[in-house]
């Protein structure tokens, strides 16, 4: 494989119509048998849908009927999500930096509110602030 064809395997829309055309299977029939709409294997496979917005139940079904490894077409932020306990390892990492929430929220750009509720498990962590903790461990 190119070092070009790698480069794209890394996106999820990518490694779907790969497989699908590989295994000569319509997305009309991958939708039925992930038991999810057309629209979703569409939007998955065409780029149309943003991977952090992806439903890994969705992906991990996928992942199955290929034969894949479970986390075969989540991202790493999807495989964090789906395998970390957020809020537990959000208060973990706050309280190894002896930080309150509001500076630790205040240090990493995120809203007060918005920290909060990730921490109480509340809401799911969105994308652009696990990618702001991430940067923020890995720069110490």
């Amino acid at each position: 494989m190119h070092q070009y064809e790698k480069e794209k395997m890394k996106h999820i829309s990518y490694r779907l119509k790969y497989h699908m055309a590989e295994y000569r299977i319509s997305q009309p029939e991958l939708a039925q048998v992930c038991g999810c709409s057309i629209d979703t294997i569409f939007s998955y496979a065409n780029g149309k849908c943003r991977e952090e917005n992806m439903d890994i139940g969705i992906l991990k079904k996928i992942a199955a009927y290929f034969g894949k490894e479970e986390y075969y077409f989540c991202n790493e932020y999807l495989k964090f999500i789906d395998t970390v306990k957020v809020p537990e390892w959000l208060k973990r990492k706050r309280k190894e930096r002896n930080m309150l929430q509001r500076e630790f929220a205040a240090r990493l750009h995120i809203p007060l509110n918005n920290y909060k509720a990730y921490e109480a498990g509340i809401i799911r962590l969105q994308f652009q602030y696990w990618k702001e903790i991430e940067n923020f461990l890995t720069d110490e």
